[in-house]
C-alpha cells in the first residue's frame, strides 16, 4: 500500500512539475513560433506541441523537456506550413510588376541595323561559302548533311564555315551568338 502511495505521490509531483513546465514555457514557445507564423497559428502549433510532449513526460527528466518541446514545435510548424500552404492568400500581381522580355525600341533599332549589316555581309560571301553558311545557320543542317547535299567533303564544309564566320566578324563586328 505504501509503495502504491509513494508511486502516486511521485507521479503527482512529476505531473505538477510538467504542468508548471508547460505554464512557464507556453508564452515563450508561442513567441518563438510567431516568428514564422501568425499569432493564431503559433498558439495552435504550441498546443499541439505540448500535447505531443505529453507522450514523453514519463520517459525523460525535466531538463530534457525544453529542447524536446522546441524540436516538436518546429516539426509541427513545418507540417502546419505544408498543410496550410495551398490555402494561404497570395498577393495579387498586377501587370506593372511583371518583367517584359520584349526589346525596347532602341534595342529593336539596333537589332534591325545588325540584321541589315549581316544580310549585306552574307551577300558578299563567295557563292559556295554562302550556300554552306545558309544551310548550316539558316536550315540547321549538320556538317555531314551539308557535305552530302553540296557533294563536298566535311573538311570543305568546315573550311567554308570558318571562312564565312571570319568574313562576318570583320564586316559586321559580331558573331552569330552575340545577337544574330
Amino acid at each position: 500500500m505504501e509503495l502504491h502511495k509513494a508511486r502516486s505521490e511521485a507521479e503527482g509531483e512529476k505531473r505538477l512539475g510538467f504542468e508548471d513546465f508547460v505554464r512557464s514555457q507556453y508564452n515563450a514557445l508561442v513567441k518563438f513560433l510567431s516568428r514564422r507564423n501568425n499569432i493564431e497559428d503559433a498558439k495552435e502549433i504550441a498546443q499541439e506541441s505540448i500535447i505531443s510532449l505529453l507522450n514523453y513526460r514519463e520517459k525523460g527528466q525535466v531538463s530534457d523537456w525544453r529542447p524536446l518541446l522546441y524540436r516538436i514545435a518546429v516539426n509541427h510548424s513545418y507540417k502546419f506550413s505544408r498543410k496550410e500552404a495551398p490555402y494561404r492568400d497570395r498577393p495579387a500581381i498586377d501587370g506593372e510588376h511583371i518583367a517584359d522580355d520584349a526589346p525596347t525600341p532602341e534595342e529593336q533599332a539596333i537589332l534591325a541595323q545588325r540584321a541589315k549589316l549581316l544580310q549585306q555581309a552574307i551577300l558578299e560571301l563567295p557563292p559556295k561559302c554562302r550556300r554552306v553558311y545558309l544551310l548550316r545557320h539558316g536550315h540547321n543542317l549538320t556538317r555531314a548533311e551539308i557535305a552530302q547535299r553540296c557533294d563536298i567533303s566535311r573538311q570543305m564544309v568546315q573550311k567554308h564555315l570558318v571562312t564565312a564566320m571570319l568574313h562576318l566578324q570583320r564586316q559586321v563586328g559580331f558573331l552569330r551568338g552575340d545577337g544574330l
